[in-house]
């Protein structure tokens, strides 16, 4: 029996066996701390230090350095200046100088 309402309280009261239930209730929480604090921790997986990253994983890397704004305006103005030229007419776009931009010079490509 674990719910009881006032009608269950009311009759252990009658009766006089509410000091025993309530006893009982306070044991029984006891008993499920202690047995709780004496578990011992789960041993780590096989091949697994516990606190270390997972194999074939690692922490993130930074992210890398922004460009300053000198080299912002720069690299904008150059593309600018390829823009009014006429370049655009071609398929490739510029390489861009900056180390965050992913895009390469196709040349060194081939």
């Amino acid at each position: 029996m674990t719910d009881f309402d006032p009608d269950d309280i009311r009759a252990m009261r009658k009766q006089g066996d509410f000091k025993e239930f309530m006893r009982q209730q306070i044991a029984t929480g006891k008993n499920r701390r202690e047995v709780g604090a004496t578990q011992p921790p789960a041993a780590p997986s096989p091949g697994r230090r516990p606190g270390a990253w997972p194999p074939g994983t690692r922490p993130p890397s930074r992210p890398p350095a922004q460009p300053d704004a000198a080299e912002c305006s720069r690299a904008l103005a150059e593309y600018r200046e390829w823009l009014e030229a006429g370049a655009n007419l071609r398929t490739v776009d510029p390489p861009c100088p900056c180390p965050a931009c992913r895009r390469t010079d196709p040349r060194s490509q081939t």
